[in-house]
């Protein structure tokens, strides 16, 4: 299969496309890296800014192939956990990386999607981007970023959206919360290494028998409500 493949430069994205290329898939990737790390043949590196709506077209322009699974990875954290903590800047840097990136992306490959035959979308969100998580008692005292939290949670809308208008076409939208694991950008004493949730997330991307209304899920574990 063809995949395509946001962040990649480092951290789970760069575990999902090594992974996926050692087991013989071909692999675009994306970074604000402007050197792969990854040496193999079946790999194309794209030095890329999703926040930029020209440079990811320009991208697309350049991979003539059908795309099987786009999977938006890309995203940054934040840092403001309190009101008076919390600028717009913040929260606009993040809208734009963490939604508006993944817009660009999808918007930009849509017809890529189209051409092959799996027709995948899955999207990197966060548990912290339900509403209903969020008011758990639980978690409610938990101090994690208003940005990332308020980012997310337009990102799962946006798959909402994105999966009721593309179901007619035959694409499955997807939104994954990957887990606690080092590196992530809303970690929450991480347990577990970026490889081990690749390698979950790409049996998940593998499975038909996954393909179902856009949930927000952990794999193996939990469908949260939004």
């Amino acid at each position: 299969m063809n995949f395509l493949i946001t962040g990649t430069g480092n951290g789970l994205g760069k575990a999902l496309a090594r992974h996926l290329a050692e087991d013989g898939h071909v692999v675009f990737g994306i970074s604000r890296r402007r050197s792969p790390e990854i040496a193999l043949t079946n790999y194309q590196h794209f030095y890329c800014d999703i926040v930029n709506q020209g440079e990811v077209e320009a991208v697309a322009a350049q991979i003539h192939d059908h795309i099987d699974v786009l999977i938006n990875n890309a995203g940054i954290p934040g840092h403001g956990r309190q009101i008076h903590e919390l600028n717009n800047s913040e929260v606009q840097n993040l809208l734009n990386v963490n939604l508006f990136g993944c817009i660009n992306t999808c918007r930009a490959f849509l017809d890529h999607i189209n051409l092959g035959n799996y027709k995948r979308i899955i999207n990197i969100s966060s548990r912290f981007g339900s509403m209903s998580f969020n008011q758990r008692p639980e978690i409610a005292p938990l101090r994690m970023p208003y940005s990332y939290r308020i980012a997310k949670a337009a990102m799962n809308m946006f798959s909402v959206c994105l999966g009721n208008e593309l179901k007619e076409q035959g694409i499955t939208v997807n939104v994954i919360h990957p887990g606690q694991f080092i590196g992530g950008c809303g970690r929450f004493e991480p347990s577990e290494d970026p490889t081990f949730i690749a390698r979950r997330i790409i049996e998940f991307a593998l499975d038909e028998d996954t393909r179902s209304f856009t949930k927000l899920t952990e794999i193996g574990k939990e469908v949260f409500d939004w």
